[in-house]
């Protein structure tokens, strides 16, 4: 130990002491009642009193007595105490156990918990998951190549399409507001009639033109002889109807306005009346505000037109034959992600597990000197309980015999006074067997908690350099899935 390093430990020792001297504190003595064993002395020595080793008076018997108890108060007190400390001294050298920490360390936090039980499941998983890839992948460059295609497929990708449902939801929102506006303005038609219209007329005006672009402009557009034929003519039929649709909302709107606070609210029968197959000579008398309303509905069925085009491959199926592999690759690419996600949560707590048993440790150490030097400290008290318990006793018999001498007329006696305690009682090293290993002067105290400090350190760090290779062997292992199952969707 250096001498700087001795200097503070003294310090700290010190301080120790201060700390635990007012509460591992003994008893004082019981006080002599002197003016009792004066005066029984005095009464005695005139009295002539025969006074003896084996016949002593009551008032010293009844000194002796206290004394005597209080001897094993004392005693009951150290008892107490030296197991509190050697308690206390063994749960710390517990904490530096390096072979209990390596296996809470090793087996809980990284073997047991990671590798045994989300590794190989994670490795599982990913890797049925990339059969299911390559099986996807397989199927799509089939069909690829049967159909000749080599481009890639366009807004097949559902992250490159958001910006299309955006724009659907968005347009639906807003014709369905300005169809419940329109219909309900001037109150001719209730409002629950006004939603339902509303909502029927928006789902066939924006949701049937957004899937014919989605599904029918490409199979139009690819397909060939009668099938293109078939499909052309559906497509013509698809629009004629939009524009049908379009021509009796705004039909509607001027019944509704028309009849506005005149005939009170239309019934079922009357708003199915305005409703015509061949509305287009009936428009040239309609207001500007009906016309706005047809041109305003054509225009949205467009916009959801082009933009159902744009939420998929023109291709048939070419974009759904290509979602299936991409969708496998992300799955797996998330499952990757994942894994290194937990494994990196993992070495975070072991990071702070190791910190903090370090920490724990080192403490511990400082507490099991601290024990020691209690225990030390309650020794040497109690050894000075006795010698001032026997100097106590022979102080009880001095103050009756030297006024039972001074008073008697005969010779002076004297008593061979027996020690209060016997050689049991003053052999601490065997009394207190149990806590003399933790006994220590505090030279030695102190070198032999820098040993263990030194010590510890020593074995910590070789732990810490086996469980490092641990995780780097995991690492590297976690690693190697990334590369044993690689989702590439082009060659």
């Amino acid at each position: 130990m250096g001498f700087f390093a001795k200097i503070l430990s003294w310090f700290s020792s010190k301080e120790e002491e201060e700390e635990d001297a007012s509460f591992y504190k003994f008893d004082t003595l019981p006080e002599i009642d002197s003016d009792h064993l004066i005066n029984a002395g005095n009464s005695d020595g005139k009295m002539g009193r025969e006074v003896s080793e084996g016949s002593l008076p009551a008032v010293i018997n009844t000194e002796t007595e206290s004394l005597e108890k209080y001897h094993v108060t004392q005693y009951n007190k150290a008892q107490k105490w030296f197991t509190q400390f050697q308690n206390k001294a063994d749960l710390a050298i517990a904490d530096t156990n390096i072979s209990v920490i390596s296996v809470q360390l090793k087996n809980e936090s990284v073997s047991s918990e990671f590798a045994t039980r989300i590794l190989h499941s994670s490795e599982n998983k990913i890797k049925s998951l990339h059969s299911s890839f390559l099986e996807a992948k397989k199927n799509y460059h089939q069909f690829k190549n049967e159909h000749s295609l080599s481009l890639l497929p366009q807004n097949a990708d559902p992250k490159e399409i958001k910006t299309q449902y955006k724009i659907f939801f968005g347009i639906v929102i807003l014709e369905l507001v300005i169809n419940i506006f329109v219909l309900f303005q001037g109150e001719a038609l209730s409002l629950p009639s006004a939603v339902v219209l509303s909502v029927l007329q928006v789902a066939v005006n924006i949701g049937s033109c957004f899937f014919a672009g989605i599904y029918l402009f490409g199979r139009v557009k690819f397909a060939k002889g009668m099938s293109r034929i078939i499909l052309g003519t559906i497509a013509i039929l698809h629009g004629y109807l939009i524009f049908v649709l379009n021509a009796n909302m705004g039909l509607t709107r001027d019944v509704i306005q028309q009849k506005a606070g005149i005939a009170g609210i239309l019934n079922p029968g009357e708003i199915a009346a305005a409703w015509q197959m061949n509305p287009w000579p009936a428009l040239a008398t309609l207001q500007v505000e009906s016309v706005f309303v047809i041109g305003l509905g054509i225009l949205f069925a467009v916009i959801a037109y082009v933009d159902g085009t744009k939420s998929d491959d023109l291709y048939p199926h070419y974009g759904a034959v290509y979602r299936k592999p991409l969708a496998l690759k992300r799955l797996v690419d998330d499952h990757i992600s994942q894994l290194l996600d937990s494994w990196a949560q993992i070495e975070a707590n072991l990071n702070k597990d190791i910190s903090n048993i370090a920490s724990k440790a080192k403490n511990s150490i400082k507490n099991w000197s601290k024990e020691c030097n209690k225990v030390e400290q309650v020794w040497d008290d109690y050894n000075e309980v006795l010698k001032n318990i026997d100097k106590h006793h022979k102080r009880i018999h001095k103050f009756y015999l030297s006024e039972y001498n001074r008073n008697n007329v005969g010779n002076n006696i004297t008593i061979d006074q027996p020690s209060i305690l016997s050689e049991e009682d003053t052999n601490l090293e065997k009394l207190f067997s149990d806590v003399h290993d933790y006994k220590f002067k505090d030279t030695v105290r102190l070198e032999k908690t820098e040993q263990m400090h030194t010590k510890f350190s020593k074995e910590f760090k070789i732990l810490q350099k086996e469980i490092t290779e641990e995780s780097a062997k995991l690492t590297n292992r976690i690693k190697d899935i990334a590369k044993l199952f690689p989702c590439e969707m082009e060659r």
